[in-house]
This record gives C-alpha cells, structure tokens and sequence, in this order.
C-alpha cells in the first residue's frame, strides 16, 4: 500500500519543476496543516506540513490527473492539475464541516454517552483496532529549528521502521537509516543535540533548556524523542507529560467538553476537546487539545496536544505541540496503520556568537604607583554604580589567600579596588567578580539566549516494503549524523522530499 510522502513548501517560488500551494480555511484564511494532497492517476502525493504548504514534484504527472486533498474536518477537495498554476503559488480553500452529534450514531450502553465513557471505550480497544503481530514501514523523516521564519540545522532521512505491534513496548521496535543528509543548502548552526534542565539564565553550557520543562534527550537521538511522544503507539509505556501511560493516565488528568463530529471524506469521527486539570498545571501553562474517535469502531485516528505559557514573559507562547494520525490499513486487516507523527517544542540556547556580553576586558595595578595597593578592573560597558560597591561580589586572592578590600571606586567602564594590604612584589594575584550589572542590567559573563523552535516530523510512505538490504545495522541511541546507514534496494520510489531553498 503506497502512502503520500511529504514536503514543505516555503514562501518563495523557485523554478517549474515543481507545483506548489498553500491549503487555508475557506472562512477564516487560517493555514490547515498535514493536509493529505493526493494525485489520482499518478498514485502519489504529499502532507501538506505545519503551515499548511506543500509541493509536488511536476515530472511525471499527465494534465488529465486530478489533485484530491482530505483532512478531518473539512469537505474533500479535488481539482484538475490543468487548473493549477506551474509558476505560482496555488491557494487551495478548503470548507469546514461539522455535524451535531445527535446525526452520528455512538454505539454505547446507555443514553448518557458522556464524552469520558467514549475515550475510555477507545482506549480499551486499542489491541483490536491497532495490530499486535510486528509489522514494517519506510518513513521519510525530518528535523530541524525556526527561528521566526527561518529554518535552520535541517536533516533528513529515510527510515526503515521495525514494530514489534501494540502487544510490545514502544522501547522493543527497531529502526534503520536507509538514507540520511544534513541538508547543506539551509542555513546551520552549531546547536547541542542535547539538553539540559536549569533556568535558562543560568545556562552557559549549550546544551538546550525548554523553560519550565524537562525533555529526556534519548541521547540526542530527535528520532527517538519523536517517537516516544507517539502517545497512541506508546500507550502502555511513558509518552508526555499528563498524559504519561495513556490507557491509564490520560482520562484522569483531563477534563472533557463536549463531543462534536468531524468528518473525514465521508467517514464520521467524534472530536472531543480535552484540558488538563488546574491542579496538574501549576498556574503557569495551558495544556489542551483535541482527540478524534471513529464512533462505529473506537478507534482513535487523531490527537492533538499543545502546552502553552499562560504567565511572565513568555504568556501567550508555545511551549509544545503534538499532532498524530492513523488511517485505516488493508494491509494490516484493516487495522489502524500511522499516517504521520509532528512533535516540536521551544528552546532556548546560549548564543556563543555574541560579542556584545557583559564582561571584564582585563585586571591590573594602579600603572602610576609601583607599590600602590588599587586593583583596577576594566569592563565593555560601563558598570552600575551601587552594585559594584557591594564587597561580597569580589574575590581577590595573594596565592590562596583571600585579601580584604578597604574601598571600591566606580567610573565609567573602571572599578577601582583599594586593598587593605599593600601590593606584594611575589606571587600570583587571582581576583574574580561576580554578578556584576551594566548600566542597562546585563549580568556579567551571562550572554544572551537564542529562542527556537525543534521540529521533528515523521511521515510513512510504504508499509510492508520489498528491500534487499546490504550491510542491514540498527539505530542507536546517540545523534543520527553518528549512526549507521543501511545500504538497500528497492523497486518502490522512497525520496526524500526536501523543502524549497530560499533565496
């Protein structure tokens, strides 16, 4: 069974070998993301990707195709491919549905059917709507980091994906590189894999922080952290926070609103908006989202979590979002099979490129008197006044022994230290300031932090394929860019569909 594959379409146009568009809400304009955008004759296609772009490539495809795009809550699309744009970008406006429940029929005992007793339904049927025997699939998969609109540090890979079925932890499965590139063409920077759990003020190591959160960095392996968080796979083992183990987690931690139904094409599936309890959120975050339920077998197609800052400087920003799909798999008896996987989070990161920190230039004894007893410290800026009298915020030392300070004199971008000793004309002097502010409040030796997004994504583009692997090696739990790569042959045509440079 061939599976769209994916790609990001950025806001520029860049040559005709592509067809690129945008998928947007016909009512409010608004993006839709993970859109599936299918050609019909040629059996190809894409997910639109998180602003709701995408491209197709042009070779290949005969003018008498037509483009199909579907995704939960709005009406199918299709359109000729003669009627698109080779040169521009095509805006396709897709119309949202949505029905009362009382039109879908919920097979549930009783006549309360509150929106608890039908996740909880759904959770309980996970093993007969999802497959238990081991199973495969060949993913195109994809990491990297805005900053504002910028991407930077993309990789991408082609992953052979070995699921040992829901019986099975998630931690059992196995995974293959059979490509992999650190996409030269965008712009990189030298950021950690790894992370580390401190207040990103006191951060000076380069190591990732995610304020107010701790993220296990699986070595700093992002495909492994993505996968983990694939809370309907990992449903017995620990995903995300609040929801942790999902068949035993999820519903107590939230509180549900009521139900409503999407559709997607003609398939009916009841959405149920979901918060976690106050007391779990500690006043500070917003965690919610939506879980989508197919009402004839409980099968849960989609789920959406985002955590948002609700306090202090970041109130109103994402700390997370979340989005997974299923769909139905004929090869899998029909089973629930994964569509795509989306896990990005905010970071933020020294930015050891800065010159412009608060810090000492240098140290050294008053040059007018050889035996004066006045340590001079020149800064870049100039120093706050009354903090820098503060004598705690000094440590001078004549070898190991700590020396006392008489008077501290503050001008411009000097301290001037008078010691209480006169100067010494043997040993080594050590002298160290701390917590020290410029004039606008810097900190000193504290340099400033760089705040981005980490996006993992993962799209399955085959299950079940045919490949003749050579030199066949695992993934492990370190960087990709340090793992192996499978050698492999195969009839079916993997890509990797890279996003369009910008210029």
């Amino acid at each position: 069974m061939m599976i769209p594959l994916c790609g990001i379409a950025m806001t520029v146009v860049q040559g005709q070998d592509y067809i690129q568009g945008r998928v947007v809400d016909s009512v409010t304009g608004e993006a839709i993301p993970f859109a599936t955008i299918f050609l019909q004759e040629s059996h190809i296609g894409i997910y639109a990707n998180n602003e709701g772009d995408f491209r197709i490539r042009r070779r290949g495809i005969p003018a008498s195709d037509s483009l199909i795009i579907t995704c939960i809550g709005y009406d199918r699309f299709s359109l000729s491919v003669n009627m698109l744009s080779l040169t521009d970008w095509n805006i396709i406006r897709m119309h949202p549905t949505s029905y009362q429940l009382d039109q879908v029929e919920v097979k549930a005992k009783g006549k309360n059917v509150r929106p608890e007793r039908i996740v909880a339904r759904a959770l309980k049927r996970i093993r007969k709507n999802y497959p238990t025997t081991s199973f495969d699939y060949i993913a195109y998969y994809r990491d990297y980091q805005k900053k504002d609109d910028q991407y930077l540090n993309l990789n991408e890979a082609l992953v052979q994906v070995l699921d040992q079925g829901f019986k099975k932890l998630i931690h059992d499965n196995r995974f293959r590189l059979l490509e992999y590139k650190q996409n030269q063409d965008f712009a990189r920077k030298d950021f950690s894999p790894y992370y580390e759990y401190v207040k990103p003020e006191q951060s000076q190591t380069g190591d990732k922080v995610i304020p107010q959160a701790v993220l296990p960095d699986q070595g700093g392996n992002e495909l492994f952290i993505l996968t983990v968080h694939d809370a309907i796979r990992n449903y017995r083992g620990s995903s995300f926070s609040m929801v942790h183990m999902m068949y035993r987690d999820f519903i107590g931690n939230h509180v549900f609103d009521e139900v409503d139904v999407q559709y997607l094409g003609d398939t009916p599936l009841l959405r149920i908006p979901f918060e976690a309890r106050e007391k779990y959120t500690i006043d500070s975050l917003h965690l919610y989202g939506s879980i989508y339920i197919d009402p004839e077998r409980y099968a849960i197609h989609k789920l959406e979590y985002y955590s948002d800052y609700t306090h202090g400087k970041r109130a109103g920003k994402r700390m997370y979002a979340i989005q997974i799909e299923y769909g139905s798999d004929k090869i899998n008896d029909d089973r629930m099979a994964l569509k795509y996987i989306s896990f990005n989070n905010m970071f933020t990161v020294v930015d050891f490129e800065d010159t412009t920190y608060f810090r000492t230039e240098k140290a050294y004894w008053d040059p007018s008197d050889p035996l004066t007893n006045i340590l001079i410290m020149e800064f870049n800026h100039k120093v706050e006044p009354e903090i820098a009298q503060l004598q705690n915020l000094y440590e001078i030392f004549w070898e190991d022994q700590p020396l006392e300070i008489e008077d501290i004199s503050v001008l411009g971008k000097e301290v001037q230290l008078t010691m209480k000793e006169p100067r010494r004309e043997y040993g080594a002097y050590r002298i160290q300031a701390h917590e020290l502010k410029d004039v606008d409040g810097m900190i000193l030796d504290q340099r400033p932090s760089l705040e981005l997004y980490q996006f993992r994504e993962l799209f399955v583009q085959e299950y079940e394929a045919d490949l003749m692997l050579s030199d066949p090696c695992f993934v492990k739990e370190y960087p990709l860019d340090r793992n192996c790569v499978s050698a492999y042959q195969s009839n079916a045509d993997f890509w990797m569909n890279t996003p369009m440079q910008e210029e």
